[in-house]
């Protein structure tokens, strides 16, 4: 019996330690983007059978879920299906997500839905973002090599960054 109450507690412990991000059955993907930003969300969108071509025209677009301040278009492109063999680029779109007016950090969820007409008849495809938007700012980057973090991650003030957290680039002559 002490076993089981052990294995209930650690897949507790589990569940509140990792949190999986589920949406309707979906994983949900998780992106950071800022304010005047543009992104590419995602692999390529189409509709194909056997490397044939079955959407007719381009997809709708659907924004299901989101804040004021992100935006979702689609932008045409011709890619290789994935799927399968084909060798033969087909005609999609890529979702393109923009952000404009963020004044605070913030996280939202945002889903959509894409709206196919094929031979087959009409398709549907969906998906969720969890996005953490940030406003434009000034601050330089961490990764940027002339850059040092105000304070260790050991949270020690007086303790020295350690040389593998340099990025061992040298700083250019100012």
């Amino acid at each position: 019996m002490r076993k089981g109450l052990t294995t209930a507690s650690l897949l507790l412990l589990t569940f509140l330690v990792f949190p999986i991000f589920e949406v309707q059955g979906q994983s949900v993907q998780q992106v950071a983007i800022k304010d005047g930003e543009v992104l590419p969300l995602g692999n390529p969108h189409t509709w194909v059978n056997n490397c044939r071509l079955t959407m007719i025209g381009l997809p709708k677009l659907e924004i299901l879920e989101g804040p004021p301040e992100l935006s979702i278009s689609l932008k045409e492109t011709r890619f290789l299906p994935y799927r399968g063999q084909c060798s033969k680029e087909v005609p999609g779109v890529i979702l393109m997500m923009s952000a404009k007016g963020i004044s605070a950090v913030k996280e939202s969820l945002l889903t959509y839905r894409l709206n196919y007409k094929t031979k087959d008849g009409d398709r549907q495809s969906s998906g969720t973002y969890r996005v953490r938007m940030f406003p434009a700012g000034d601050k330089p980057s961490q990764s940027a090599p002339d850059t040092q973090p105000s304070q260790p991650a050991s949270g020690d003030p007086d303790a020295q960054p350690s040389p593998a957290s340099s990025s061992g680039a040298p700083k250019a002559a100012q």
